[in-house]
């Protein structure tokens, strides 16, 4: 009867509703009950970059930022090795890409200026602090699941320059599964910084947590990732040696979490890219690699022992001339390497005239020392034996509404 088509009519409406609003209720809390996606965000680290008052003056002028900065991006070329050239390249344009392709943005690497931080300042407004999740294992440590996060840097402002910079950390559980590892705690952490890693238990002082979340200090311009505040050794032998610098004041960041899937498709196809995410340049200032291309993403564990370092080398706290000198030296010294391989003959030129004036300078100054003395004797500098103790700058404790800092203060400013 016409009556009871219009109930069965009804009654077929309702279910769908109700299905409808069954799916709509319960996939967010499906999503949280995820175990991979809940072990990320327990553990997700706070990063703190060195506050940069003026624009291109000191201090850290980037973030880690979503790879959605440079892809699609109608400024940046992925280029081929036979002279392809593919603008605003999409994440499914990069997969399967390799040895040869790099992504080419605006700017010189060898002679960046204020280029990068001003195109980084419109690339990526409105685009969240980013680090990206994962969940590994190493087949040599069954029985050891390890949490990496990694972290990209639109540039490398450091001894070497370079465009695209890959950086990571990554936290080891004794767990199979991500659900036995949101049962227990992390046993180690493991900073990566230009050669290899610095090492740490979980429970060590070092470690600045804020409630499980650990607190990265970035090198600024280099990236590496230190456990607190302070100047720093770095080197490798990519990128040579140099000043890594954490100091105080600090801007406190908590990046949007983004957990990376098992296979490279869709928007996360640029995971299948071997190529460098970088314009090519000579040496050291070449554009890097992605974190698939890295010892730590197949074998993290075997990288962790392998690699680590109990410790980085912390310069002297006082400072001084030494410290400033040698900071400043190899700064120099790098920037000249690197104007050297921008404009060769130019660099070459004024060096020889260098040269040149020195060895003509060196006669006429015996002339002078001879002819004023009546010899030529060279006196020693004065050996300096100790340093004067400087009161260390006091730091700002940063207070997290429903949060307790373990470990060592965090701090973040004077």
């Amino acid at each position: 009867s016409p009556v009871r088509r219009r109930a069965g009519r009804s009654g077929l409406l309702l279910g769908i509703l109700v299905i409808l609003a069954s799916t709509l209720l319960t996939s967010p809390a499906q999503a949280a009950a995820d175990p991979t996606q809940q072990l990320a965000q327990r553990y997700a680290p706070e990063v703190v970059i060195r506050q940069q008052l003026t624009a291109c003056g000191d201090g850290e002028p980037y973030l880690p930022t979503p790879v959605e900065t440079v892809l699609g991006n109608p400024e940046v070329t992925l280029r081929g090795p036979q002279g392809q050239s593919v603008p605003a390249p999409t994440a499914t344009d990069l997969q399967g890409k390799g040895d040869g392709w790099y992504l080419d943005l605006p700017g010189n690497p060898l002679a960046p200026g204020c280029t990068y931080e001003q195109w980084f300042d419109k690339a990526g407004a409105g685009k969240p602090a980013t680090v990206y999740a994962r969940v590994a294992t190493d087949p040599a440590y069954p029985g050891k699941l390890v949490l990496q996060y990694w972290f990209f840097w639109v540039f490398n402002d450091w001894n070497d320059k370079h465009e695209g910079d890959w950086e990571m950390i990554q936290l080891v559980f004794d767990a199979a599964t991500p659900d036995e590892a949101l049962a227990g705690s992390p046993i180690s952490a493991a900073f990566a910084q230009h050669e290899g890693s610095e090492t740490a238990d979980w429970t060590d002082q070092k470690v600045i947590r804020d409630g499980e979340h650990p607190v990265v200090y970035p090198g600024q311009g280099s990236h590496a990732a230190y456990y607190t505040q302070a100047q720093w050794f770095g080197k490798s032998a990519a990128a040579g040696f140099g000043c890594d610098d954490t100091q105080a004041k600090g801007v406190l960041l908590r990046p949007d979490v983004v957990v990376l899937p098992q296979t490279a498709d869709g928007d996360f196809a640029w995971l299948d890219f071997t190529g460098r995410w970088g314009q090519k340049a000579p040496s050291f200032n070449n554009g890097p690699t992605g974190p698939n291309t890295k010892t730590q993403w197949a074998d993290p564990v075997v990288w962790q022992v392998d690699e680590g370092r109990e410790s980085a080398v912390a310069l002297p706290v006082v400072g001084g001339p030494a410290v400033d000198s040698f900071c400043t030296l190899t700064a120099a010294g790098s920037l000249l390497f690197v104007e050297a391989l921008d404009h060769p003959l130019v660099t070459g030129l004024i060096l020889l005239a260098v040269l040149v004036g020195l060895v003509l300078l060196i006669p006429l100054v015996r002339l002078i020392v001879v002819t004023s003395t009546g010899a030529f004797d060279i006196v020693p500098p004065p050996i300096v034996t100790s340093f004067v103790p400087v009161r260390a700058a006091v730091g700002q404790r940063v207070v997290v509404a429903g949060r307790g800092l373990s470990g060592a203060r965090l701090f973040v400013g004077n």
